[in-house]
């Protein structure tokens, strides 16, 4: 498994929670308000997991 550590700019932080919480509401979705805890990130991390070995599959099928 991969796993790295990287900064970023507090600017480019702030710019995309807002565009993230701007595009949330504009599609009727709940943007969490509270900081994402340890637990759910390795809830996250594991179903984007799955749907990354689920598009390398179609993947494959696609090119047989």
């Amino acid at each position: 498994m991969l796993q790295f550590n990287i900064n970023v700019p507090s600017s480019v932080y702030a710019k995309y929670y807002f565009d993230l919480r701007t595009l949330a509401e504009a599609n009727d979705l709940s943007f969490p308000p509270e900081p994402l805890s340890k637990e759910r990130a390795q809830k996250l991390e594991a179903m984007s997991q799955q749907c990354e070995d689920k598009l390398s599959q179609v993947r494959a099928n696609a090119g047989s």
